[in-house]
């Protein structure tokens, strides 16, 4: 068994080429072996978003503070908050961040494959068109 403190994750800014906005990142834990999982806990601040992305093996996203938006590609957007939890299939590409008037914070679960950054930035225009 392995214990992630609180008290020993240190957030980072997250890059700019996968996310838009001020996001601050720090690891729970990370994949060490076939069949086990990552975690990390994602702040945006308001507006904030990922670019489009995926992952290989699936995502759970446990909301816990904050509202904000997802949308998996061809699909309607999705208003999420405090609490909530998305399951997201292998492979679905999707996007999610805070919602323009709120902070959002999340943990974010994956499988061993992480995150595929394979889309583009959620644009401002098509971000505003999302979160109104």
């Amino acid at each position: 068994m392995k214990v992630s403190h609180a008290a020993d994750r240190h957030a980072a800014p997250a890059g700019t080429e996968t996310f838009t906005g001020a996001v601050w990142m720090a690891s729970a834990f990370a994949a060490d072996g076939p069949g086990t999982m990552n975690s990390v806990e994602v702040h945006f601040e308001p507006a904030a978003r990922t670019h489009w992305h995926s992952h290989p093996d699936g995502q759970v996203l446990v909301i816990t503070e904050g509202r904000g938006w997802t949308q998996v590609a061809g699909g309607d957007p999705t208003r999420i908050a405090s609490g909530d939890v998305i399951s997201v299939p292998a492979g679905v590409q999707h996007w999610h961040g805070a919602d323009p008037a709120s902070a959002m914070t999340h943990l974010s679960i994956t499988g061993e494959g992480g995150t595929a950054w394979d889309g583009n930035a959620v644009t401002d225009a098509e971000y505003e068109a999302v979160a109104r």
